[in-house]
C-alpha cells in the first residue's frame, strides 16, 4: 500500500509540526506475537519534516526499512538539513532483549534555524545495546558554527485574550 503523509496534518499541525512524503509498504507478518516474523520493506520518498516551534526542518528525506524474519534493517536514511546532509543505517532485532546497532551521521547540517538559535553540525554517532537492557550512545558531534541570539527585551507577561462564545448567555451587567 501507499500512504501520503499529508493525512497526518490534523494531528501534527495542532502541535506546530508538518510532515510530507510518501510511504510505500510491501510486507507480510507471520508467526506469533511473541515471535513475529516480518518480511518486506517500507520506503519513504520525498520526505519533508518541519517543527515550527523548534525551527527544525529536514528536507529530501528518503529511507528504506527492510525486514527479514526477526531483524529490521535501516538500509538507507538520507536527508538535507540546510546546506548539509544527514544519514544513517543499522539493525534492530525483534528477538530476546532486542539488540540494536544503529549509526547516524551529519555533515555541515543545519537541523535547527530559528530567531534564537542556528547551528551547523557534523556528527558521527552510534547507538548500540539492547532495547530491553542497556544501551550506549557514542561518537562525536562537532559544532561548526552556532549563532545564539538573546533578545534585548523579554515580554513582561503573557497576554490574556478574552474569549467569547456566541452561544453563551450574555454576562451580567456591571454593578452601578
Amino acid at each position: 500500500g501507499r500512504v501520503d503523509l499529508v493525512m497526518l496534518d490534523p494531528l501534527l499541525m495542532a502541535q506546530g509540526r508538518r510532515a510530507r512524503g510518501t510511504i510505500t509498504l510491501n510486507a507480510a507478518v507471520a508467526g506469533t506475537a511473541t515471535q513475529p516474523r516480518i518480511n518486506g520493506s517500507v520506503v519513504l520518498a520525498n520526505g519533508d519534516v518541519v517543527d515550527y516551534g523548534l525551527g527544525a526542518h529536514i528536507t529530501d528525506l528518503a529511507a528504506t526499512l527492510q525486514a527479514t524474519g526477526d531483524t529490521i534493517t535501516l538500509s538507507q536514511f538520507t536527508g538535507k538539513a540546510g546546506p548539509g546532509t544527514l544519514g544513517g543505517g543499522g539493525t534492530i532485532s525483534l528477538n530476546g532483549a532486542m539488540p540494536v546497532n544503529l549509526r547516524f551521521t551529519a555533515d555541515n547540517a543545519r537541523p535547527i534555524s530559528s530567531d534564537l538559535l542556528t547551528a551547523f553540525i557534523d556528527a558521527n554517532l552510534t547507538v548500540q545495546g539492547e532495547v530491553k537492557g542497556n544501551m550506549a550512545a557514542a561518537g562525536a558531534i562537532k559544532v561548526r558554527r552556532a549563532d545564539i541570539r538573546i533578545p534585548e527585551t523579554l515580554p513582561t507577561s503573557v497576554a490574556v485574550l478574552p474569549v467569547r462564545n456566541p452561544n453563551a448567555p450574555p454576562p451580567p451587567p456591571a454593578a452601578p
